[in-house]
């Protein structure tokens, strides 16, 4: 079993697969480098993990706040707002839907940007979720 924050990732990253304008194009990195016929495409991936003791116990319950960060990346052209517009909307309404492995969750916000460091340049919008899971100190792999 793998722990509970790559669980969480792999969740998320099925519940986006399948989205009108990004398909089957889920990545879960934040390094992956998307090739022409990724894009659009959507990356996956946990920047910041705090962890609030529960109790203090050998076996003490750990309250994990974890910001998840979904990226949608398309080609830079004439449409690219609204192209980053409307992966953002499905991107928000398949994660409000998710049956994933956590206890709380709450939009934090979007980051919207271009970025013209690869061969083509391409549009950015990072939508950020804080989701909340429980587990024991002696068990990072299974959420309670």
């Amino acid at each position: 079993m793998s722990h509970v924050r790559q669980q969480l990732r792999e969740q998320v990253a099925a519940a986006l697969a399948g989205l009108s304008l990004t398909g089957a194009r889920v990545f879960q990195s934040r390094f992956y480098p998307l090739e022409r016929t990724d894009l659009p495409g959507i990356l996956v991936f946990v920047d910041d993990e705090s962890i609030d003791y529960m109790s203090i116990s050998s076996n003490a319950h750990l309250k994990r706040d974890v910001l998840v960060r979904i990226q949608a990346v398309a080609k830079a052209n004439s449409d690219l707002d609204d192209t980053l517009d409307t992966i953002s909307a499905n991107i928000e309404t398949a994660i409000h839907g998710a049956s994933l492995i956590i206890k709380a969750k709450g939009f934090v916000g979007t980051q919207i940007d271009i970025d013209s460091s690869g061969e083509q340049p391409v549009g950015k919008a990072t939508l950020t979720y804080r989701m909340q899971m429980i587990t024991t100190s002696a068990d990072p792999q299974t959420a309670l």
